[in-house]
């Protein structure tokens, strides 16, 4: 057996690979420290299962698909002691309402052929055109004149019997349909971190061709598969929590579960080594994780250090921010890097301190959703700023310094809203110091250390829009004295360049494997 086949580390997210810049460029890093490392993520239908990117192979899976879920898969689950009783309540529920539905397509189909639920909605005519639209269009409606002659087994509720579920044959297809929308969906609503379990039971089978030398686990939804793959193959587990799980500012539980909690505790024990953001989130984990003090791997940017001393470097044809907006240089411009949140991230509020800064512009550049972008163009319309707000599509992480680097000032405005927010040291932020452009953020313990520590910002009381203001107007009214100095360039390319991150990955995976080779 080769050297690089007893290196094979396999990499977990629960993300499209290309959308969580962490995970593809601690992949990168590994893979050219000679690791042969094979990332699982998710798999949106226009992309390929099976890729290649930089020499990572990559494979895709419906990570959330019901398709994998079962009860039985539950009781494999040894290893859950403390969070056990609270996965039940959430898991088995939507289990037994995944199980109901698989039955009952299932029956359709043999009755109506493969696919016959897909191809009874509307959508199944409505995204094609022309003539194979009018086929489609055709055959939707005969298959729902069909259907309307069937009779299918009624939705069982979460505490029916299994004689019980499947006997009763009196409703008709719309129960179907109304006990998705309802009943299918609550449970799945309920989930919080159970879906790891989801995660876990969608997961594919590996080829075992190579000798796997260790798991690494992005985030809590990965963990438990983590945990299994780790048990199974008898290889070290990498856990690397890219926040603080246990007090999430979304994602969470409304009525305050301590599920994120007991799952972790239920996997410290087979958890080698453990990975995080910020040395504050890092000292919350080292109370809890009885192994080896969390590793401190910051989101930094894959950039040039040199770039810190020479200009920031254009990939030929890339556009600016000021650019792609069709804004002059002598425009006040804020630019806010990542996708838009409703709530915490505090993005309402900077458009409420637009109205104090009458020239200025806003750039949000970022993954593009629907939803976050219409409810942030109606707070923009609502307060009157519409016409200076420009939402821009993503660019390759590693671009994002170049692009923005011509934006005035940048803007992290997250909320204190739980203590994984409390102690970030988030994307943007990095983003905008290898940008070498000034940055206000929020007045929060990690971010303020690392303003004071390379004197590039300000920060700023992120819950009052006219503090916003002021700080902003500060730093455009007084750019030259928020200039990157020397000292802060060799700080930066010294302690938080992604070059340092790479190393303190690669010498904990030495540690931990011994040499690549």
């Amino acid at each position: 057996m080769t050297q690089r086949q007893m290196n094979k580390i396999i990499s977990l997210t629960y993300h499209e690979i290309t959308e969580d810049p962490r995970v593809l460029k601690q992949a990168r890093v590994l893979r050219k420290a000679g690791y042969d490392v094979s990332v699982f993520c998710d798999w949106p239908d226009e992309l390929p299962q099976h890729d290649e990117i930089d020499g990572i192979q990559i494979t895709r899976f419906r990570c959330f698909s019901p398709d994998g879920v079962s009860t039985d898969f539950f009781d494999d689950l040894t290893f859950l002691d403390q969070s056990r009783g609270e996965l039940a309540k959430r898991y088995l529920p939507y289990a037994q309402s995944c199980e109901y539905i698989k039955q009952v397509d299932r029956f359709l189909e043999g009755l109506l052929g493969p696919d016959a639920m897909r191809r009874s909605h509307s959508t199944y005519f409505k995204e094609k055109s022309g003539w194979e639209r009018k086929r489609r269009l055709f055959e939707y409606l005969w298959l729902n004149v069909r259907l309307q002659f069937i009779r299918i087994p009624i939705p069982p509720s979460a505490i029916m019997s299994t004689e019980q579920n499947f006997v009763k044959r009196s409703r008709r297809l719309q129960e179907r349909d109304r006990y998705y929308k309802t009943e299918h969906r609550r449970y799945r609503q309920q989930l919080f971190q159970a879906e790891s379990l989801v995660f876990a039971s969608n997961f594919p089978d590996i080829e075992l061709e190579d000798k796997i030398a260790a798991v690494h686990a992005h985030d809590i939804y990965c963990l438990p598969t983590g945990v299994m793959l780790a048990q199974k193959l008898g290889v070290p587990l990498v856990y690397d929590a890219h926040e603080y799980e246990p007090a999430r500012a979304s994602k969470m539980d409304p009525y305050g579960s301590n599920l994120p909690e007991l799952i972790e505790n239920d996997c410290f024990p087979y958890i080698t080594h453990l990975i995080t953001v910020s040395e504050g989130i890092g000292d919350l984990y080292a109370k809890r994780f009885q192994g080896p003090r969390p590793t401190i791997v910051m989101n930094a940017p894959e950039v040039d250090i040199s770039d810190l001393s020479s200009g920031i470097m254009f990939r030929e044809g890339l556009q600016t921010v000021r650019e792609k907006a069709g804004l002059s240089e002598n425009v006040p411009l804020v630019v806010f890097t990542g996708g838009i949140q409703r709530t915490q991230r505090g993005m309402d509020k900077v458009l409420e301190a637009l109205l104090y800064l009458p020239e200025a512009h806003l750039v949000a550049l970022g993954p593009r959703k629907a939803r976050n972008d219409e409810w942030l163009l109606n707070v923009a319309r609502e307060v009157g700023v519409e016409n200076r707000v420009h939402l821009l599509p993503p660019v390759d992480a590693r671009d994002v310094p170049a692009v923005i680097s011509t934006a005035t000032v940048s803007v992290v405005p997250i909320q204190d809203a739980s203590l994984s927010y409390r102690y970030c040291l988030p994307n943007k932020l990095f983003e905008a110091a290898f940008a070498q452009i000034p940055i206000c953020v929020s007045d929060l313990p990690e971010m303020r250390r690392f303003i004071e520590a390379t004197g590039i910002g300000r920060t700023m009381d992120q819950t009052d829009p006219k503090d916003i203001a002021a700080a902003l107007k500060d730093v455009i009214e007084n750019h030259s004295c928020y200039s990157m100095s020397q000292e802060a360039k060799e700080r930066l390319a010294s302690e938080y360049s992604w070059h340092r991150q790479a190393e303190k990955l690669c010498h904990l995976y030495s540690k931990m494997l011994g040499p690549s080779g």
